[in-house]
């Protein structure tokens, strides 16, 4: 919470230092307000390393930070509030009248407005004043510490790391017995092999190694490897295997009609799966051990935390990572802050062997801790402040967290660990599209209010808030602008959503009509004509709301930013349409009821992949690009050759069409 407050803290003081003089906020008269409010904001930021580093294991203290992060919030509110109203004020002045706090040249009527307007914007600022010097007060309380920023040093990076250097010769052994093993026993009907070891020894790597050996390579007809989540879904695992072995399933919805069509795929030919970091044997036991017995031989290499999942499978031969000793974690640690030779860090033996035993002979703990030290002179004083750093021995963490992956991360400066906490939004095992990542950082930096980036929910009733206008307003002749500021929107994981409507429930009665004759607006239209809804959004992502069935009508009339739609896993949405001022790429993923496109006037890109049902896509004036997986390419004759028409006689070309 620190990190993310860091930046928000000083984007809030930087904001007010290059406000202060602007003629739109002195109008105002706030201006020593204004000054109060950035001095007392610096002063805060002072203490935040302190109180990141104490709110692990002091509950006040990160209760201190839980009111701060409001406050800032509510602080960008009157920041912007106040340009806000400063600028209508200075462009209703008279442009002969340079006195800024009279109502020189102006009618005593029109005067009072703007002096009762100005007088309540001055007492929000002095109440919040007020508000945040008892913050300030609580923080001398809790004897929070005007800590330095960790200092970081720029060292130089290599990208051409040796792979022996990183895996170790342990590995290297072990690799070479197992994979003697998986070709002694390919012949054999389900020859099962395990490896087990704790979190981070080092069990993916050893898989990864023995699945990309030469040796291996050709010897089966079909590869597989399976990340298998702790909360894994049946089906998702089913497509994944067939999609490895090759086998396209558009057709296939349930657990029993993917089992077929796997153990049809399999049927007297051979294959090498790996099921990597497999928490409950039921994964092969229940799931695939029945349609992979179709097959005439096979293997199935496991790896997991656990040696009663490696006895529920059945493994025949079981592999046990060991920890490292401390001479091959020695090795691994200098090896992996890039030094060349032993001897550059020989006199840091003694203290190299202290870190690998606080690193609990952990490879992924002692990579992580040579990146750490890898930014540090290579000198016995830093290494010695290194090792005798609290970060070693926080309470209050997952046990997997603790220890070297937590210092790594404390060791961060404040900019980064905001970066990195990003990461957090994503499921595990995720793909990240690292430009998508990119622009959620960068917009961090010029927003500061992570809620107006990314949104991500897994219930409807999160999202009312969100998807309803709220508030007694609604017949109003004001403008209302819905997210004025928001770019980019992710609706994800929302199983139970089914209709994505801009009136509220409990306001249905605004939505008929009323008694006085207002005209009925409806469902699902705005309910106001001054209404602009999502002005800036220019990316909007839709991922696994399988019961939403259509778009609302307004987002094509109001989201006049719009240039990326990105729907998956909606299976019951039947139609996209009338989005005019779409303007670059349309995505659409697994929307086995999706029948039609129509009424895209501006999108260049379209990419349709696993959508069984699709049947008219008309309308799309702009097409330059049309990306289709490979099912998709047979349905696709009923209407590629109107759009290649239609780009001939608009174009002068052909339509370009790629594989996806």
């Amino acid at each position: 919470m620190a990190a993310i407050l860091d930046s928000l803290v000083g984007s809030c003081a930087k904001k007010l230092q290059e406000m202060i003089t602007e003629e739109a906020v002195l109008i105002l008269g706030v201006k020593e307000e204004l000054k109060e409010l950035q001095r007392k904001m610096t002063q805060l930021q002072c203490v935040l390393n302190d109180a990141e580093e104490r709110s692990t294991k002091e509950s006040a203290v990160n209760n201190w930070l839980g009111e701060l992060r409001d406050a800032m919030y509510y602080a960008d509110d009157i920041i912007d509030m106040a340009r806000s109203e400063g600028g209508k004020l200075l462009a209703e002045r008279p442009s002969s009248s340079r006195e800024l706090t009279k109502c020189g040249g102006i009618s005593f009527f029109t005067c009072i407005p703007n002096v009762l307007k100005r007088h309540k914007i001055a007492v929000q600022i002095r109440d919040f004043n007020a508000e945040l010097e008892k913050i300030s007060k609580l923080s001398e309380f809790l004897k929070l510490q005007n800590l330095q920023p960790k200092e970081v040093l720029t060292v130089k990076r290599t990208t051409n790391l040796v792979e022996l250097n990183l895996v170790g010769k342990q590995t290297l052994h072990a690799c070479k017995r197992l994979v003697g093993l998986v070709l002694a026993n390919k012949e054999k009907k389900a020859y099962k092999v395990g490896i087990v070891g704790t979190g981070g020894i080092g069990k993916t790597t050893l898989a990864q190694k023995i699945y990309n050996d030469q040796k291996i390579k050709g010897v089966f007809s079909d590869q597989a490897w399976i990340c298998v989540f702790q909360k894994y879904s049946e089906v998702a695992i089913l497509k994944e295997v067939l999609r490895n072995f090759g086998v396209h399933q558009e057709q296939g919805k349930t657990v029993g009609e993917l089992s077929s069509k796997l153990a049809a795929a399999v049927t007297d030919k051979s294959f090498f799966l790996v099921l990597d970091d497999v928490w409950q044997p039921e994964v092969w036991t229940n799931l695939l051990r029945v349609p992979l017995h179709a097959a005439a031989t096979g293997v199935i290499l496991v790896t997991t935390r656990h040696d009663t999942i490696a006895h529920a499978i059945g493994m025949e031969d079981v592999h046990r990572v060991d920890l490292m000793s401390a001479d091959v974690g020695w090795e691994m640690l200098w090896k992996s802050m890039n030094v060349n030779e032993e001897k550059d860090v020989e006199k840091l033996q003694d203290m190299g062997y202290d870190i690998v035993r606080k690193c609990g002979g952990l490879p992924l703990a002692i990579k992580v801790t040579a990146s750490v030290l890898a930014t540090k002179e290579k000198t016995e004083n830093e290494w010695r402040k290194f090792i005798d750093r609290s970060a070693w021995s926080v309470g209050n963490l997952p046990t997997e967290l603790s220890g070297a992956l937590y210092l790594s991360y404390d060791d961060l400066p404040s900019h980064l660990k905001q970066c990195f906490l990003y990461l957090a939004l994503y499921p595990e095992d995720w793909y990240i599209e690292r430009n998508d990542l990119i622009r959620l950082w960068v917009k961090e930096a010029a927003q500061s209010k992570i809620s107006e980036n990314y949104w991500s929910s897994s219930s409807y009733q999160d999202w009312t808030r969100i998807c309803g206008l709220q508030g007694d307003n609604r017949r109003s002749t004001d403008a209302v602008v819905a997210f004025p500021k928001l770019e980019m929107l992710v609706m994800e994981n929302m199983p139970n959503w089914e209709e994505w409507s801009f009136v509220e429930e409990g306001h249905a009665e605004a939505a008929e009509g009323g008694e006085d004759g207002s005209p009925e607006i409806q469902k699902g239209e705005a309910p106001s004509p001054g209404m602009q809804l999502l002005p800036r959004l220019k990316k909007l992502g839709l991922h696994d709301c399988p019961r939403l069935g259509s778009l609302p009508r307004q987002q094509g009339q109001e989201a006049t930013s719009l240039k990326l739609l990105d729907i998956r896993g909606a299976t019951c949405l039947k139609v996209v349409e009338d989005l005019p001022f779409l303007s670059e790429l349309l995505a659409i993923q697994r929307c086995d009821s999706l029948e039609r496109f129509s009424n895209l006037p501006q999108v260049g890109e379209l990419r349709i992949n696993d959508c069984p049902g699709l049947r008219c896509v008309e309308g799309l004036a702009s097409l330059q690009q049309l990306l289709l997986d490979e099912g998709m390419k047979e349905l696709s004759s009923q209407w590629i050759p109107g759009l290649r028409q239609q780009h001939k006689e608009l174009h002068g070309e052909d339509l370009d069409v790629y594989d996806w």
